[in-house]
């Protein structure tokens, strides 16, 4: 089941994907309170802040650059996580333990979809579910 956000965690992706002022996050959290976050207009575009955090991790996940098409090395793994400072990292680390990584250029790559899974499983504060070993 997907974890829906809560209205705190939707404006804090707004403030993180399109604030560039320096607003004040409560300033924004009661500004917004009564606007609808599906859909709403800022400046000349329309924005749709996610409802759930399978949304914001596909973006996060899988529209990031890395070196190697086929997954994430250390360092950027170290960079992507930085970008959720509530996560359980023992989580997050145990969910990688025992996956299959390949080594690119004496460097170990490890697959989008396990880091995505490793990153659920870090922000619900959980393990893997059964169905999600591979």
């Amino acid at each position: 089941m997907d974890k829906k956000l809560t209205y705190e965690e939707r404006i804090k992706w707004f403030i993180d994907n399109f604030y560039e002022t320096g607003m004040e996050y409560q300033i924004l959290l009661e500004s917004y309170k009564n606007d609808n976050l599906d859909e709403f207009e800022w400046y000349d575009d329309i924005i749709k802040i996610p409802k759930y955090l399978s949304e914001v991790l596909d973006k996060k996940v899988y529209e990031f650059k890395t070196k190697n098409k086929e997954g994430f090395t250390n360092n950027e793994i170290n960079i992507l996580v930085k970008h959720f400072p509530n996560i359980n990292m023992d989580k997050f680390n145990d969910a990688l333990s025992g996956i299959t990584c390949i080594l690119i250029d004496g460097e170990s790559v490890i697959y989008h979809d396990d880091i995505y899974k490793a990153l659920r499983c870090g922000l619900e504060n959980r393990g893997l579910y059964t169905w999600e070993w591979d």
